[in-house]
């Protein structure tokens, strides 16, 4: 199987989420700061009944994406059915994943033979835009090989304060370490 590019369509915004696949990469979506894909910049209405950690996504190279609900309060539906906890199923282009019962929180699957596309489209949102400008300011710090403790000195923050943005930075990269995180976010053109 080919690697697609996974889009997220939110019609009640006309935003995009993009994901390029990696093997074995799992993409956590729901309301907090801390998921991969914060649903709070993506839907015109309050996300109060969506949960702070919603569903997951996972990519397997010889099968594509798959989407799980992480017992969520109110439920994800795939295509009108409910989602068990835990139970994955692939997803296809056109598919529809809703959030509650409300149908206000439909996103619409989209998939790709592409590579991701370079729209200077205000609808298309980047991890940039899901950054707080206090996590972007640690973010440009951390190619400078400073300690945590001398980060969080030159910001006038606590230590704790800087380890809760880097673990934030961390999820919504995609990175697990340091490095990767760099590397991300080079790429992104943070840095």
């Amino acid at each position: 199987m080919s690697a697609e590019l996974l889009e997220l369509h939110f019609p009640s915004t006309g935003r995009i989420y993009q994901i390029v696949p990696r093997a074995n990469q799992e993409i956590i979506a729901g309301r907090a700061e801390t998921c991969h894909i914060c649903l709070v910049y993506f839907f015109a209405q309050p996300v109060t009944i969506i949960s702070s950690r919603h569903f997951k996504l996972y990519y397997r190279p010889d099968r594509g994406f798959f989407i799980m609900d992480v017992h969520s309060r109110n439920g994800t539906w795939l295509n009108g059915e409910p989602l068990q906890p835990d139970e994955g199923r692939y997803i296809r282009h056109g598919d529809l994943i809703t959030l509650t019962s409300k149908q206000q929180f439909v996103i619409e699957v989209r998939l790709n033979d592409a590579k991701p596309t370079a729209k200077a489209n205000q609808s298309t949102i980047s991890v940039a835009e899901t950054l707080t400008d206090r996590e972007l300011e640690v973010l440009r710090l951390l190619p400078t090989h400073l300690t945590q403790r001398e980060i969080a000195a030159h910001l006038h923050v606590s230590h704790n304060t800087v380890k809760t943005h880097i673990q934030r930075i961390y999820g919504k990269l995609g990175a697990r370490r340091k490095s990767e995180a760099i590397e991300r976010a080079e790429i992104l053109k943070l840095l």
